[in-house]
């Protein structure tokens, strides 16, 4: 019973974690880049 206890808390901390870091989230994020310089974006 106790080996549970370790992959629930883990998930349970990434989900808090998850839920906190996603308003900060920008609207648009990055998914290629050329020269350094990101071209295009998706929602």
């Amino acid at each position: 019973m106790n080996k549970s206890f370790l992959p629930i808390g883990i998930i349970l901390v990434s989900l808090i974690v998850m839920i906190i870091a996603f308003p900060n989230l920008p609207h648009e994020l990055p998914i290629h880049w050329s020269n350094a310089e990101p071209d295009q974006y998706v929602d």
